[in-house]
């Protein structure tokens, strides 16, 4: 049996969570039914950069929505996981 499972990310000292559930939920949504060949990762790292949050959390459900609607989601090799925030150095390109 194929191994399908994935990394574990340090969250470091910054509040990432909301933005490993949000692309681990898109993930199973978009690689449902697929073989593991065709199934894709996307960038939590990306969402972290460009959200914006308060302290410790989203600010709101619809500021997430609202960047997602006007950028889409990169690959995660795109935009790697660092556990930091730190500004893209890449295109907002839509998958």
């Amino acid at each position: 049996m194929a191994e399908i499972t994935i990394m574990v990310y340090d969250y470091y000292f910054v509040a990432n969570c909301w933005a490993i559930s949000f692309i681990r939920a898109i993930e199973a949504i978009f690689n449902i039914g697929k073989r593991l060949d065709e199934q894709r990762s996307f960038s939590i790292q990306h969402l972290a950069n460009n959200v914006k949050i308060r302290k410790y959390e989203l600010e709101d459900t619809s500021t997430l929505a609202d960047f997602v609607d006007q950028n889409g989601i990169l690959e995660e090799g795109e935009c790697l996981y660092t556990g930091t925030r730190r500004p893209c150095d890449h295109d907002n390109l839509k998958i």
